[in-house]
């Protein structure tokens, strides 16, 4: 017990770092294209204001990396679970249940706003992550993973329920 208490708390501090990497990226972002601050000192913003369909896309991209969170919201309440060796927890089913299909959305989300940098000037490419696509998908893949982990702890809670049952 005392090895889970302690990769829980690894699993803990990585994943709030890695949160906050990307919490910060996104007010990189964000400040940048919206506020027309080049915070990255790129030179983009000297002569011209941030367009309309770049705002646009950016606030999207705002909403997917809140359900992104959202979503990272539910597999940490999974990990703060008082007994998380309790695989029939209910909590636990629906915490993974709900944080698949977030971080699935999320992804599909950004994976689509991948491609528009083909339709927006070139020059805000960096701003964009465009080339983040394969994390995209690879998250795609790891959202199916934690619903399809849901529905088999399901299966697996009905099977124990009716061999308790059965003398």
């Amino acid at each position: 017990m005392k090895k889970i208490k302690i990769l829980k708390r690894m699993v803990l501090i990585l994943f709030s770092f890695t949160l906050l990497w990307f919490l910060g990226d996104n007010i990189l972002t964000i400040s940048a294209l919206i506020f027309n601050n080049d915070v990255l000192h790129l030179g983009h913003f000297s002569y011209e204001k941030t367009s309309l369909p770049i705002k646009i896309v950016v606030i999207i991209k705002l909403f997917a990396f809140c359900l992104f969170l959202y979503g990272a919201y539910f597999l940490i309440k999974i990990l703060l679970i008082k007994n998380i060796t309790d695989y029939y927890n209910n909590n636990a089913f629906n915490f993974l249940n709900k944080a698949g299909k977030l971080i699935i959305i999320s992804n599909i989300v950004a994976f689509l706003l991948s491609f528009s940098i083909f339709f927006i000037d070139i020059k805000y490419y960096v701003y964009f992550n465009a080339n983040s696509r394969y994390l995209s998908l690879l998250m795609i893949v790891f959202g199916l993973f934690l619903i399809i982990f849901s529905k088999v702890l399901v299966v697996g809670k009905k099977i124990k329920q009716e061999n308790d049952l059965t003398i």
